[in-house]
């Protein structure tokens, strides 16, 4: 396996157990829409779209 298909394939699982850890807490789309800006964050300008997805996540109240 060359390095490319290495890292796409841990790309995959580490996405794959996010997904499975917080889509019951944020729901699908959400989940999916903070692993699409993960690739992103080192040429973003503002973390701004990150902080707005983690800001409206519900909490879980005890």
């Amino acid at each position: 396996m060359n390095h490319h298909s290495q890292m796409a394939a841990e790309w995959k699982e580490l996405t794959d157990k996010f997904l499975s850890l917080t889509t019951d807490v944020t729901g699908d789309e959400q989940a999916h829409a903070l692993v699409e800006q993960v690739p992103t964050l080192d040429k973003a300008v503002s973390l701004a779209p990150l902080l707005e997805l983690v800001r409206t996540i519900p909490h879980i109240n005890p």
